[in-house]
């Protein structure tokens, strides 16, 4: 303060000695100019002091910080640096492909400029480049690198959090909302391959498929600028491949579409199924748009090689003009146009393309509005409907027609439909339940108007089941159970269906018995089998026939009846999958051997040799309890199975029933309770190494085989007696293939091999197994599955 006056008085006295100084002449004329400068100059070296002071502080500042906070911002510049270098790669990328583009003159399509991905501010350039660590800015910008970086987090998590959001409300059938979350999660951070790929989906879903074409354009944008297609990209650029190519099929893009298809294919590997069944389904749309375009010109009388199907064309298309006349002709139309389409494919495809089936379906929902009186309307429109279904495009767009499914199924539900109108509509949903988006589509229907009609999640599934009787007409019932059976491969409705009451379940599953049972209904046997075998794909089923022998004992005295009956040669694998199925579930097993079970499906086997495997898998299930594995290596069993199996094949087991075989083995050894020497003294004759090594030395066998078929050569190992007839047998020659198998499969199959080496280890005397070990380096194996 002090200071500050003393300054003060100073100045005042300077001032006072300048105007007495130019009053009286003592000063030059010049002498303000060079005061002020004198002043300024002072003033600027100040303020550079002060700067300089305040830096040196920062920095120091900086210096001081704990290792660990000096550390945590270097990594966040690094991020911010990377972050910055990605978006410039990028823009130098996309440039060079927009001058590629504009070279080939085929600049089209999506304006990527409108991203602005590589574009950060010229502020941010200008940070990024004077980031290094030992840089005073670095030093001096903490703050600013916290904030930025924060930002930067801020982005991507917002666009995970919709991410996040956006799955919830695709999973609730909300797509439109889904749409708008995934897109706004791609404003916050562009480059996000996920949110466009979902966000394709939903658009699918809308039927918005230029926009999903869009949005799986820029995820191969962003995997090739961003990522420059790296494998980590793969599961992404698949995904989009698959959905950019439904919205070109809806599109009716064929030929790109399948492009589309085979980039997909590429990706997933050959074996891919879901991919195998898009491709052949692309193709066949692609094919039957070919016919229809043929189909034009022999309507037209360009084609007159097809004279014939021009007539019936014809007559296709006059039907189609009916639909507009009152509301008899509109009947009787549909009834000929039924009786065309029954036998008639190309007329199937054309009824599509001409619009006919379109007129069909809206006179059927119409009819169901009207309600009364319109019962043979609906009838017939039914009839035509699934005459044209049979052809599985038919069927998808007849299940994608606005109201169809909803209107149809709560109609049925309400019972205002005659039983000729029921079995029309029982006949036309098995018709397009047979593909397996058209029976989702029916399935989730099916459950979705029984809540919808406030009769329960399982009204209309009742419904369809109150069919499901000996005394039902028989077409009825036989279309009630192919439709059933269908829907139940659908896991949803065969939850909704086994989650009705314990007590209505059971009835519902003895009534589908009785008519297995009965002799009268033959051409109806295949059908309640395929609906039995599926349905005790559920645990809740199993468990309930664990609880009835009655019912066990049913289902095998019919499987020896359909044996012995030649016109039930339908039957029999599905009385099969049913007890396979059952056979799942320990307390079933238990109950099937007690049922004689081993040894009636000994018997089949004997006159059902082209059912082997499933004959053998239902064996190999029993025997893993105690009393089963018993029966087998009692009075020949074992014997039995292994002659019946290979018939006159003196090479050995059948491939197709390696599997079960090995797995028969295994129980046996294992199960039976009967000692080692004992059960080897009856497996070595029948071909037991030679099962063992085909099961190991196959390179396309599964991991669950190899591993079995190494378990049998440790288990039967443990004794010396049987290592000596190993030994007789070539055993060391399963060294190299086990070794293998231990370093190359997984699971169980490694440990199982690794025990099964450490055994053979003891086989001979002379050392080779020790030898050979050593050679193949399988001590090392040994050593880190197997406790020495």
């Amino acid at each position: 303060m002090e200071e500050e006056y003393d300054e003060f008085v100073d100045r005042v006295d300077e001032v006072t000695r300048l105007i007495e100084g130019l009053k009286d002449g003592s000063l030059p004329p010049d002498y303000v100019d060079h005061r002020e400068s004198e002043i300024n100059d002072r003033e600027r070296k100040k303020a550079e002091e002060k700067k300089k002071a305040e830096k040196e502080e920062e920095e120091s500042r900086f210096d001081k910080l704990p290792k660990e906070r000096q550390e945590e911002l270097l990594k966040k510049v690094e991020e911010l640096q990377r972050n910055k270098e990605r978006k410039e790669k990028l823009r130098a990328a996309f440039n060079a492909h927009v001058e590629e583009k504009k070279n080939k003159a085929t600049v089209q399509g999506t304006d990527y400029h409108a991203w602005d991905l590589w574009t950060p501010s010229d502020e941010e350039d200008e940070l990024y480049n004077n980031l290094t660590p030992n840089s005073p800015e670095f030093k001096a910008m903490e703050k600013d690198i916290d904030e930025r970086h924060a930002k930067l987090l801020r982005s991507r998590q917002f666009a995970e959090r919709q991410r996040v959001l956006g799955n919830d409300y695709f999973k609730g059938k909300q797509y439109a909302k889904a749409l708008q979350v995934y897109e706004e999660g791609i404003a916050s951070e562009k480059s996000n391959m996920a949110l466009n790929a979902n966000a394709a989906a939903a658009a699918l879903k809308l039927g918005c498929n230029i926009q999903a074409i869009e949005h799986c354009d820029k995820v191969f944008s962003i995997a090739d600028f961003c990522f420059e297609n790296k494998p980590s990209t793969i599961p992404m650029r698949l995904k989009a491949f698959q959905r950019r190519a439904t919205a070109r099929l809806a599109l009716r893009h064929f030929r790109e579409a399948l492009a589309d298809l085979e980039e997909a294919k590429k990706l997933a590997g050959e074996g891919d199924e879901e991919v195998s069944q898009q491709i052949l389904k692309a193709q066949k749309a692609y094919d039957e748009h070919k016919i229809a375009k043929k189909l034009k010109k022999v309507l037209d009388g360009d084609d007159l090689s097809e004279s014939g199907e021009a007539e019936k064309l014809r007559e296709i298309s006059t039907l189609s003009k009916e639909m507009h006349a009152g509301s008899g002709k509109k009947a009787e139309a549909c009834d000929k146009l039924a009786a065309i389409l029954g036998d008639f494919e190309n007329g199937r495809i054309f009824s599509r393309e001409c619009g006919v089936l379109n007129k069909v379906l809206q006179l059927y929902v119409e009819s169901v509005k009207g309600a009364s009186g319109q019962g043979t309307a609906r009838k017939s429109a039914l009839d035509a409907i699934r005459s044209a279904c049979s052809n599985d495009q038919n069927a998808q767009y007849v299940c994608d027609y606005p109201m169809f499914l909803d209107k149809s199924i709560s109609n049925f539900v309400k019972n205002e439909q005659t039983l000729e109108e029921d079995f029309a509509f029982l006949g036309l949903l098995h018709a397009c339940s047979i593909e397996a988006e058209p029976r989702k589509k029916i399935a989730e229907e099916m459950m979705r108007a029984g809540r919808a009609g406030g009769g329960g999640q399982e009204s209309a599934i009742l419904k369809l089941c109150t069919f499901i009787k000996k005394d039902t007409k028989s077409s009825i019932l036989l279309a009630s159970l192919q439709l059933l059976g269908n829907l139940c491969l659908h896991n949803p409705f065969r939850k909704a269906l086994v989650d009705s009451s314990a007590e209505t379940l059971w009835q519902f599953v003895e009534k589908a018995l009785e008519i297995i049972s009965a002799k009268d209904l033959v051409g109806i046997h295949e059908a309640v089998g395929s609906l039995l075998g599926n349905l005790c794909n559920n645990r809740r089923v199993r468990l309930m026939f664990a609880e009835r022998e009655s019912s066990l004992k049913s289902l095998l005295d019919n499987a020896r009846m359909a044996k012995l009956n030649k016109a039930s040669k339908e039957r029999f694998p599905k009385l099969l999958n049913v007890i396979s199925n059952l056979a799942v579930e320990e307390a079933n097993q238990e109950a099937l051997c007690k049922l004689g079970g081993v040894l009636r499906l000994l018997d089949l086997l004997e006159a059902q040799r082209e059912h082997s495997k499933q004959i053998v898998g239902c064996l190999a299930r029993l025997s893993k309890v105690p009393s089963g594995a018993k029966t087998l290596v009692s009075s020949g069993n074992i014997s039995k199975l292994f002659g019946r199996v290979r018939g006159g094949n003196q090479q050995g087991v059948p491939r197709e029933v390696l599997d079960p075989m090995v797995r028969v083995a295994a129980n046996v050894i294992m199960k039976s309770g009967v000692e080692v020497e004992t059960v080897s003294d009856c497996l070595f004759p029948l071909g037991f190494y030679a099962l063992c090594r085909s099961a190991i030395t196959d390179p396309e066998a599964s991991d669950l085989v190899v591993g079995n078929a190494a378990l049998c050569i440790s288990e039967v190992a443990k004794s010396e007696a049987v290592l000596a007839k190993l030994d007789a047998e070539g055993a060391i020659d399963l060294i190299e293939p086990l070794t293998k198998i231990a370093h190359k499969r997984q699971g169980g199959a490694q440990k199982n091999a690794a025990i099964a080496l450490a055994r053979l280890a003891k086989c001979g005397k002379d050392g080779r197994y020790i030898e050979k070990l050593r050679e193949h380096h399988a001590f090392e194996i040994i050593a880190k599955y197997v406790k020495l």
